[in-house]
């Protein structure tokens, strides 16, 4: 597990928004059950901010499904020390 980035960088979140109805059933209404987030440092010249992406997770109460936002352009799908797929933290 990686060492959480120092409290002292700037910080930005960007919150990736899960669709407005269900694709199950066409349902409107949700229950927030949680996030993912994920912090990515970035180097802007002459200084380094995190950015914190954020994706809620919303489950319709309709049909159960759960639903997400989907990734940024800062959340890559990375390889574990096995070789297996690793998302971690950008799920």
């Amino acid at each position: 597990m990686r060492t959480p980035l120092p409290p002292g960088l700037p910080r930005q979140t960007v919150v990736h928004e899960p669709p407005c109805t269900c694709p199950g059933c066409g349902g409107t209404t949700f229950s927030r059950i949680g996030d993912d987030e994920r912090e990515v440092l970035e180097y802007v010249p002459a200084n380094f901010k995190v950015i914190k992406h954020v994706r809620p997770k919303l489950s319709c109460r309709a049909c159960e499904t759960v639903m997400r936002g989907e990734r940024g352009a800062g959340c890559r799908t990375r390889r574990d020390h096995r070789g297996r797929r690793s998302d971690r933290g950008c799920t």
